[in-house]
């Protein structure tokens, strides 16, 4: 996959968010009811690899290609102590539950768009 298809869609673009890092913003006024972005997973994390998350997070980022290599790299890191990023703090800064609970119970995946938006783990984005 190309940078531009995680950097820019039909109606959104990723920008330097002041005091942030990047985020996702408009480029027009949405209509009510419009797909903004559709984002592919760079990898799924089933549940029952959390006892071993590590070597798990290796194995799956030694697989991506160089485009999504960067930007798996280039994700934000909120654990991270010294500055240097770790799959460990990329995953648990950037990972959505797929489903309705927590990360081990159940899969989550590596979304590297809908990353960008501006999200928190506590349930308000994801509000019906």
């Amino acid at each position: 996959m190309k940078m531009d298809a995680y950097t820019c869609g039909e109606l959104w673009r990723v920008e330097p968010i002041t005091g942030k890092d990047e985020g996702i913003v408009a480029k027009c006024d949405i209509k009510k009811g419009s797909l903004i972005l559709q984002d592919k997973p760079l990898f799924i994390v089933p549940p029952d690899v959390h006892y071993e998350l590590d070597a798990y997070l290796e194995f799956q980022v030694s697989q991506l290609d160089f485009t999504e290599s960067i930007v798996f790299w280039s994700l934000a890191d909120s654990k991270t102590k010294d500055g240097r990023k770790t799959a460990r703090g990329i995953y648990f800064t950037n990972c959505y539950s797929i489903g309705q609970g927590s990360t081990t119970q159940f899969p989550t995946a590596m979304l590297p768009t809908l990353a960008k938006v501006n999200h928190s783990c506590r349930n308000v984005n994801n509000r019906k």
